[in-house]
This record gives C-alpha cells, sequence and structure tokens, in this order.
C-alpha cells in the first residue's frame, strides 16, 4: 500500500468448524473481534456468499480467512484481483468474485486478500483443530494484527 492508513478493514473468516482444521477461517476472525478493534469488522459463515459482497463494499480492505490443506506453512498472504467467476450459485463464491460483485454492483474498489491458513486433519463432526494448525492460526493472528495497524487508522 501506498502508506495512506484504510479507515475500515473486513476481516471474514470462512469454513466449517464441525470440520476440524477447516474452522481456521472462523477462528481467527474471532479472535480479531475479540480484539474490538475500532475500524475493524468481523465476519464468518461457513461459506461466502453473493450478500457478502455488499458489505464488503462497505471497506477499504477485506481479508478473507481459510484453512488450506496445500498452501506454506503457517500460512499464506495473497494479494487478489476482482475476477468474474463463472461458478457464482446463490450457495457459494470465490473471494475474488465476492470482490468482483462489490465493484460491480456497489461501485466499490475494495482491496482483497487471502490469508490461508495451513491445516491438516478435515475430519466431519471433530469440534477441535489439531496442535499443528493451532500454531499456525496463532502465527496468523500475529501477522494479522500486524496489517491491521500497518493498514487501518487504529493502534493495536
Amino acid at each position: 500500500m501506498s502508506g495512506e492508513k484504510i479507515k475500515k478493514i473486513l476481516i471474514f473468516g470462512y469454513g466449517n468448524v464441525l470440520r476440524g482444521d477447516d474452522g481456521l477461517g472462523q477462528m481467527l476472525s474471532e479472535k480479531i473481534e475479540a480484539l474490538r478493534l475500532e475500524g475493524v469488522t468481523c465476519e464468518s459463515d461457513i461459506q461466502l456468499e453473493i450478500e457478502d459482497s455488499a458489505i464488503a463494499a462497505e471497506h477499504g480492505i477485506i481479508v478473507f480467512a481459510d484453512s488450506s490443506v496445500d498452501c506454506k506453512e503457517p500460512y499464506e498472504f495473497t494479494k487478489l484481483s476482482p475476477k468474474e467467476s463463472v461458478s457464482i450459485t446463490s450457495h457459494s463464491v470465490a473471494p475474488e468474485g465476492i470482490l468482483h460483485l462489490a465493484g460491480l454492483c456497489f461501485n466499490s474498489s475494495v482491496q482483497g486478500y487471502l490469508l490461508a491458513i495451513r491445516g491438516y486433519e478435515f475430519n466431519f463432526f471433530v469440534d477441535r483443530i489439531s496442535k499443528q494448525a493451532e500454531q499456525n492460526l496463532n502465527e496468523a493472528f500475529e501477522f494479522l494484527k500486524g496489517f491491521i495497524s500497518d493498514n487501518c487508522e487504529i493502534h493495536i
């Protein structure tokens, strides 16, 4: 970024907390929300939906947080570009599709990032995460706090 600080950041964590490490995105969003940072909104859900583009459009930056089975350990942070998604349905949208819809429908130029957290165990009906995923989550949390501090008009 150019050094100009954004007034509002959205952290959107998604994944299924009943599938072990698949819930890392939601867990990260909850950890950030617990800090009660002015200018930072936290949302979470099992998946992204087209309606999420409306809330994304109200922010300068959105960080999508999700678990990953193949990203580098402990996490990967990637800048996203809006992209029209051929797979947009009313039930699931890629992060790039949310950015595209925010621009198309709400004339938003929200900047998007993906914070992929490395997970290992994705079993059904397991309400805990693996030890290594917990460590990765904590490292992603520390990184995200720094990113927010560097890019938002707040102090952590």
